[in-house]
């Protein structure tokens, strides 16, 4: 495992806020939104800010990196938002070979996982709050003194830990049969069973002595219990557990002339779900069980070889895939969806392969449709209440097309020189309205539902045109050197979804993002063996953002929070910028 800890810059911003230079350059930024969004900077968080170095309260974290109890990393400052986890993975792998052409492969598998991510709790009213660039910072000084400040010793607003520990065992099992006349066939088989215990914990008191918790748990029956200090469990806890098996059944035929293959595939889920907090018509703790439910999947092929350099391909698929946890169980408010559905996939793909006969020049061109049905989207949102809390917006039957173009070819004339292009045209877009419920973060609320008005709009958060190309020079045995240019275009936001209930604004597509091209540089050279017991030994450095050039990465439309007039386009987006220009170099050892 890789264990790792760090702060999260989690808030898209106004694009004013970051760069006035940068708003002032988009044709559909008002510039009048220049005077409610002052500049702090593309370097700057709204989720870390200063503290006193005399607040030496202590943090904790139950499980994870570092866990237990610790002080502040740099007494200076406070993360607001801070992620850390422990993902370790080991994977015993056995062939077996039965001759005859038989084959058996096996990997059984342990996957870990501990650790989690912080965030504030509390009612907003007991806090301070910094509104010098608009978006809303966390004072903790203010903060600490309201805490402090308070007669029974109780904190009113504190930093907690949202905690996900988890752990997966599985199998796959893999038999293979190689017949005569190129024919090949594999039956596998893919087990496997996870847990996974989610629940809220009390990070840091911010000058308090305790918290009282008024939304914890239906058990909890003194007011004793509800006072909770560093590390106790707080607002929710429960335990969900997954059983998957799967198999499936391929076979291929190659030969001269091409080759084809087809696949049927079974799959069926189990959803276990204990809430700990809440009680059950039983009076014991609330338990939910799914039931097993099934899926399928169809999928086939092939590729015809027209000359020795061209040929053509065409695939076809069909899926029906079990929904996801969240689409069969509310795990926020212990409530069965009666109906889930599973998500489907329909899709065709087709191009043709050109090599030539002294492979210096390929060629690869294919156009793909799919269209996804019924697929279960879980969309975060921030404070929507203005109260502080936080949710997720379950959205429930959502239909959406992929549809496009792909291209790619490279030529080298020479052993010193070599070209790459690759291109994607593309057009996505969601094809009818859904419904959907929020989930407050308050566990024991109730979920809302809501109608949303997506039809025809234009799946956002991803560029839908690409292109693609490079330079590589190869200058002396052992050495590369490549100039790298990427172009992105078409690039919907994404969509805050209480944008989106207002029947009146059906249709209207949300921000489109500028486009934008970056550079990268990256270059290796091979030693050799320097010496006889250290192996073969490379260097490589890589320079990527090359000229420092300012985009838009991410963005969401009509934010909530950072808009100027809500009229979906430049000064209502929130974004984040790309990285600017960064660098490494390095060694590596083949031994």
């Amino acid at each position: 495992g890789a264990p790792q800890r760090h702060g999260q810059n989690l808030y898209r911003l106004n694009i004013g806020t970051l760069s006035h230079d940068f708003a002032r350059s988009l044709d559909s930024y008002e510039q009048a939104a220049l005077g409610k969004f002052p500049e702090a900077g593309r370097k700057w968080s709204p989720n870390v800010n200063s503290v006193s170095a005399s607040y030496t309260g202590q943090q904790y974290t139950s499980t994870g990196p570092g866990s237990g109890l610790f002080s502040r990393r740099d007494p200076n400052f406070i993360n607001e938002r801070e992620n850390y986890f422990h993902k370790p993975q080991v994977n015993l792998n056995w062939y077996s070979y039965f001759g005859g052409g038989l084959t058996l492969s096996t990997v059984a598998y342990y996957s870990g996982g501990n650790g989690g991510g912080t965030g504030t709790y509390g009612s907003s009213r007991n806090a301070a709050f910094d509104y010098t660039f608009t978006q809303r910072v966390p004072d903790w000084n203010g903060t600490i003194a309201k805490n402090r400040a308070r007669s029974d010793g109780s904190a009113g607003y504190i930093l907690r830990n949202s905690v996900n520990n988890q752990w997966t065992l599985g199998a796959i099992s893999k038999l293979r049969k190689d017949f005569s006349a190129g024919w090949t066939a594999e039956a596998g088989i893919d087990w496997r069973t996870a847990e996974v215990d989610h629940y809220r914990e009390v990070r840091d008191l911010l000058g308090g002595q305790y918290y009282f918790e008024t939304r914890g748990s239906q058990f909890w029956t003194t007011d004793a219990e509800k006072q909770r200090g560093l590390g106790d469990k707080i607002n929710y806890y429960n335990t969900n557990q997954i059983n998957w098996l799967g198999t499936y059944l391929q076979a291929e035929k190659n030969g001269q002339d091409g080759s084809f293959y087809g696949m049927v595939g079974w799959a069926q889920n189990k959803y276990d779900y204990t809430d700990h907090f809440k009680k059950g018509p039983d009076g014991g703790q609330l338990k939910i069980s799914s039931g097993n439910i099934s899926g399928y999947q169809i999928k086939g092929g092939a590729v015809r070889n027209l000359t020795q350099e061209w040929s053509v391909f065409g695939n076809a698929g069909f899926v029906s895939k079990v929904p996801i946890f969240d689409g069969v169980i509310d795990d926020r408010n212990g409530v069965k969806n009666p109906d889930p559905k599973n998500e489907k996939f329909l899709s065709f793909e087709a191009g043709v392969q050109f090599r030539s006969m002294d492979r210096g020049v390929s060629f690869d061109l294919n156009l793909y449709h799919t269209t996804w049905k019924d697929r279960t989207r879980n969309v975060f949102v921030r404070n929507l209440e203005g109260d502080g809390r936080d949710g997720l917006v379950n959205l429930l039957g959502v239909d959406a097309r992929h549809m496009g173009i792909e291209a790619q070819g490279a030529y080298q004339p020479n052993d010193q020189v070599r070209f790459d292009v690759a291109a994607s045209v593309a057009n996505w877009k969601y094809l009818k309205d859904v419904t959907g419920t929020y989930k407050p973060d308050d566990f024991q609320a109730e979920t809302q539902t809501f109608n949303f008005f997506i039809k025809d709009l234009k799946v956002g958060d991803a560029p839908q045109v690409q292109f693609a190309y490079a330079v590589s020079l190869f200058p002396v045995e052992g050495m590369y050197l490549r100039l790298q240019g990427k172009s992105f275009a078409k690039h919907y936001s994404d969509f805050n979804p209480f944008s989106r209930t207002d029947a009146s604004e059906a249709g209207i597509q949300p921000w489109q993002a500028p486009g934008y091209t970056v550079w990268d540089f990256h270059a290796a050279y091979r030693l050799g063996d320097i010496l006889p017991s250290a192996g073969d030994l490379r260097i490589f450095a890589n320079v990527y953002n090359l000229f420092d050039g300012m985009y838009v990465q991410d963005s969401r439309d009509n934010s909530r929070f950072n808009s100027f007039d809500k009229d979906h386009d430049a000064d209502d987006a929130e974004v984040f910028l790309g990285t600017p220009r960064t660098f490494n170099i390095g060694f590596q050892v083949n031994f």
